[in-house]
């Protein structure tokens, strides 16, 4: 192609070239060319960069963005007070008339915080440039209805932002008309529409104190088997483009050049934004149609590597969500799970990373298994979710995947009143904050309610001593109950040990069922006690089958066996009055402690929590109301030999309680 000609480049007017900024805040520059020949969105043919100099006489490049017509722009972020100057420069085959653009103007200071960091001090946190923490808490907003519609994202920012929350996600895709590179025989060759509604969507985050992380691509793009759009995309050769298979896209040199240079494009355009907090590579990397994980890790580092090497403000970056041990992990900033289950005390939750990650993690999409929560007690079960997923540690609180089901039911502020308790608690400022184990005691019983920590893998342990403090998952043990078809999977079913209190049921719940079908057999002692054989359309698509077993007070062995043709899917096993009628989760450092309790029972409750690790001496309780994040004083504990009682009395819903020493907030 030929190369554009800027015959007579000149700044469009002076005025547009703002000769005052503050810190942090964005100054735009504006070049105009008499004509445009050729690919104005490719580097290799039309390529202006702006190298800004720094008070301290730092030069830093940023690259121009072609905007339409013969119009292309400069977006900074100075970061420092003082007289900035700048000069345009043209790189590749452009040339630029002389004099080339240049100038100087003046950055004033302000409060504004600057961009999101992994925290110095605590590298499994985030902080502003400032070094004041930020503790993420909101929600997905992928798409919009767009166009203006009542709902588009300065409705949903909007309620965000008054609720209190500072986070969303936002997907570049073709549905919400956000996708840059979505024509087909058009590679290269960028939609401003999108682009300008992309400017929008900022503008409004912006506006509401809302960081973004914008998703470049998302799995559907690259997979023929979960969400295809491959059919459409046009990278493929039957669109014109250049890939046999979406596992092309890891691989190929053409197309990893082409991402480079959309690469480049979104960090010129977008980066000037102190609220984008990060690029997300890849929404779901697992579900396309990949080859070998190296080669897709190996894509993630070049990926990283190059926007890294042209960002100037240096945004964090991430993507999602293969397991923790991923080797695509190693060149990404900070990690993050999606989770989705009925019970949200496990989506909310997620699957934390292995002991020994020394990066941020968080649950950047969480869920029912219908991909949104239930038909009733939408409230009581995101307030679930969330405060069991800001009680593990997590670096952000779990991020809730269907806005629009918080918009239909105005659950904007049960998240509100997350983010202020976060706030008020301690848990988004104090990085010493730490999961410890908790003590329950209570003459009333409960439900303990598990769930399989496994999903289609094969179990390491057949046997699991099930105790009555903690609910949750059972690590190790596969939800799926192998019949004959896979028993390389499952050579030895699982067993529970249980240790009942009092004469009880077991109820374990079956999900769903293979095509073949399956044979629950469950064992107690070794006495088979039900057998029941299991169709598909026993447990169809969002419907659940409770099978209910009788079993004695004492110490017991129940085994979980499949002798039919194939798998059947178990979602929890409840054993009715078992544990204490609280749960409780607690977070503590040797100062203070955030627990979080909540009734098991559908009565009010009396109950003492005991944790651990704390400090001797005495320690102010504070007890906060989940609903709306406010806190009221209840009095003050001694905590002897490292341990602190709290003593509950009448929870009929759940709460919070802060416990702080008095020379520290």
């Amino acid at each position: 192609m030929t190369p554009l000609l800027l015959a007579l480049a000149t700044i469009v007017a002076p005025q547009q070239a703002p000769s005052t900024v503050h810190q942090y805040g964005r100054f735009e520059l504006i070049i105009t060319s008499q004509t445009v020949v050729g690919n104005p969105f490719d580097p290799d043919e039309n390529d202006i960069e702006v190298v800004f100099t720094d008070p301290s006489g730092r030069r830093i490049s940023v690259p121009a963005f072609y905007d339409g017509g013969t119009t292309w722009r400069v977006r900074f972020t100075p970061s420092s007070a003082g007289t900035y100057r700048y000069q345009a420069e043209a790189r590749g085959k452009t040339a630029l008339a002389e004099p080339a653009p240049s100038g100087t103007f003046r950055v004033t200071r302000s409060s504004q915080p600057g961009f999101v960091r992994v925290d110095r001090r605590n590298p499994r946190r985030f902080a502003l440039d400032g070094g004041t923490p930020f503790y993420p808490v909101g929600m997905n907003v992928g798409w919009t209805s767009g166009g203006g519609t009542d709902l588009d994202y300065d409705t949903y920012f909007a309620a965000m932002g008054r609720a209190g929350l500072n986070w969303a996600r936002v997907w570049m895709c073709a549905w919400g008309g956000t996708n840059l590179e979505w024509t087909p025989g058009k590679l290269g060759l960028y939609n401003l529409d999108a682009a300008r509604y992309i400017d929008r969507i900022l503008a409004e985050a912006e506006r509401n104190g809302i960081y973004v992380q914008l998703v470049l691509q998302h799995h559907g793009q690259f997979s023929t088997r979960v969400n295809p759009n491959w059919a459409d995309n046009p990278y493929s050769k039957a669109n014109g483009g250049i890939l046999d298979t979406p596992a092309g896209f890891f691989t190929d040199p053409k197309a990893r050049e082409l991402f480079k240079k959309r690469a480049r494009y979104v960090v010129a355009r977008w980066g000037y934004s102190t609220h984008l907090m990060a690029w997300e590579l890849f929404n779901e990397v697992q579900f396309t149609d990949h080859g070998d994980w190296e080669d897709v890790a190996r894509w993630h580092d070049a990926a990283a590597s190059y926007i890294r090497s042209i960002d100037p403000y240096h945004h964090l970056i991430t993507t999602s969500s293969p397991p923790a041990d991923s080797p695509v992990w190693r060149s990404m900033d900070y990690l993050q799970a999606h989770a989705y289950n009925d019970d949200p005390l496990r989506s909310g939750a997620g699957d934390l990373p292995p002991a020994g990650i020394s990066k941020p993690f968080f649950v950047g999409e969480w869920g029912a298994s219908n991909g949104a929560g239930p038909a009733s007690g939408g409230a009581s079960f995101l307030r679930t979710g969330i405060y069991a997923g800001m009680l593990t540690g997590a670096s952000a609180a779990p991020m809730f995947w269907a806005w629009d089901y918080v918009q239909r039911q105005n659950l904007y502020s049960v998240i509100g009143g997350a983010a202020r308790f976060a706030r008020a608690s301690g848990l988004a400022s104090r990085a010493d904050l730490s999961p410890t184990p908790v003590a329950v005691s209570s003459s009333q019983l409960g439900p303990l309610t598990l769930t399989p920590a496994l999903g289609w893998e094969t179990g390491k342990e057949a046997t699991f001593a099930i105790g009555r403090q903690a609910q949750g998952t059972v690590a190790g043990m596969p939800s799926f109950i192998q019949g004959r078809a896979h028993p390389d999977m499952m050579p030895i079913p699982p067993t529970l040990v249980l240790d009942c209190p009092v004469d009880t049921n077991v109820v374990v719940t079956v999900r769903a069922v293979s095509a073949a079908g399956a044979e629950l057999v469950l064992t107690l002692d070794g006495e088979e006690v039900v057998r029941k054989q299991l169709a598909q359309a026993d447990a169809p698509r969002g419907r659940q089958l409770p099978i209910s077993v009788a079993v004695p007070s004492g110490r017991h062995q129940l085994t979980i066996a499949n002798d039919g043709q194939d798998w059947c899917q178990i979602s929890s096993v409840v054993i009715e009055r078992y544990a204490p009628a609280i749960d409780a989760r607690a977070v503590a450092s040797k100062e203070a402690a955030v627990v979080w309790a909540r009734p098991v029972v559908g009565q009010s409750v009396d109950a003492e929590v005991r944790v651990r690790g704390l400090n001797a001496g005495r320690f102010r309780v504070e007890r906060y109301d989940t609903t709306t994040g406010e806190g009221t004083p209840a009095g003050e504990i001694e905590v002897r030999n490292g341990v602190a009682t709290l003593k509950i009395e009448k929870l009929g819903t759940d709460a919070a309680y802060v416990l702080r020493t008095s020379s520290r907030g």
